[in-house]
């Protein structure tokens, strides 16, 4: 048989992980699971990857840094900080 392995991104999400995990372990088999946790979540989900590893055969791995999210290791937030949604000029403009 084989297994899979996925890659998560969890932001506040506490509440619909356990049945995605439930769900994915069971049909996928899922048995590798990269967990990115946005930096900017307020809850820490890595009691319930714990709990779900002790009593299945999946491992976690889990990812803080923000570094591993943007290459110049800035925040989102930092980054978004002069975005404009409603400018559509230049390279960032957008064909309707």
């Amino acid at each position: 048989p084989f297994e899979f392995g996925a890659c998560l991104l969890t932001k506040d999400d506490k509440i619909k992980i356990p049945e995605w995990l439930a769900y994915h372990y069971t049909v996928l088999p899922l048995r590798h699971l990269i967990v990115a946790i946005d930096p900017l979540s307020l809850t820490d989900p890595e009691p319930i990857f714990d709990r779900y590893q002790s009593m299945l055969n999946i491992t976690f791995e889990i990812w803080r840094n923000q570094s591993r999210y943007w290459k110049d290791g800035r925040f989102f937030s930092e980054k978004m900080k002069n975005f404009d949604p409603n400018n559509y000029t230049g390279e960032h403009a957008h064909t309707m």
